[in-house]
């Protein structure tokens, strides 16, 4: 006997959706996690480049004031400022090629109008001293 039709419908269940490998949550946490660590690699690598770049052993011209610094701490202008060429011989692109362990040294020879350490600066003499490591 042929069955009739019902009224109630026999609709499937809906597909479940598969598995997926990360859920919505998992995926933030690692997007904060990739940007922390991109941030800690940027920040320890700027660091160690201040560090490289401005340390004065290894850099002692970096932070040697020229002519223009002393003038403004003496008070002066620049053609009251006598400075010395810097010598060559210590750079490791001397010949011969290679690390020389020396360096040199600004030396000052401040004179003031009078003798008094009160009295006003007239001229600053600058001078290279060679040291060796």
């Amino acid at each position: 006997m042929p069955s009739e039709p019902s009224n109630e419908s026999t609709d499937p269940a809906p597909p479940e959706e598969p598995n997926s490998l990360s859920t919505g949550e998992d995926k933030v946490a690692l997007g904060g996690l990739l940007r922390f660590g991109l941030w800690g690699v940027l920040i320890v690598g700027a660091v160690y480049v201040l560090v490289q770049f401005l340390a004065p052993e290894k850099h002692p011209d970096l932070l040697t004031p020229g002519k223009y610094q002393l003038a403004l701490k003496y008070n002066l202008t620049e053609d009251q400022v006598y400075m010395d060429a810097k010598p060559k011989g210590c750079d490791f692109t001397d010949a011969p090629l290679g690390d020389k362990h020396c360096h040199f040294e600004q030396s000052l020879n401040v004179v003031r109008k009078c003798l008094t350490p009160d009295c006003p600066v007239d001229r600053v003499y600058v001078s290279w001293r060679k040291l060796k490591d």
